[in-house]
């Protein structure tokens, strides 16, 4: 599964999921920080990643927007709000790999599910 994390997560979330063996990029590495939830949802779907945020209101809404208007979707996966920290970069990673080894396939298209820490 390819993941690819928005502007509120941390590149070294990006970094250390790598050294695990994620499949895994953040806004910032592909420099599309300060670009709308919408072209960085695209741009996830582009590229056949599952997007993951903090974001529920707005990625939400979103999912629904992009279903609606059938859009590509590889799925959302939102982050427990505040998580991203530096302390929990560990845990983080940890979570995504068993999310990974649960969905090798990758997850439904409009799916949303939430990482549990």
């Amino acid at each position: 599964m390819k993941y690819y994390l928005d502007e509120l997560a941390s590149t070294e979330i990006a970094r250390a999921g790598r050294l695990a063996g994620l499949d895994i990029v953040s806004s910032h590495e592909a420099g599309r920080d300060g670009t709308s939830d919408e072209v960085q949802l695209l741009f996830a779907a582009a590229e056949g990643r599952c997007f993951v945020t903090q974001n529920y209101r707005d990625l939400r809404r979103l999912t629904v927007a992009f279903h609606e208007r059938n859009l590509p979707h590889f799925g959302v996966l939102f982050l427990p709000r505040g998580a991203v920290t530096r302390h929990l970069v560990g845990l983080i990673v940890e979570a995504l790999k068993l999310h990974d080894q649960q969905h090798p396939a990758g997850v439904a298209a409009y799916s949303e599910s939430f990482l549990k820490l």
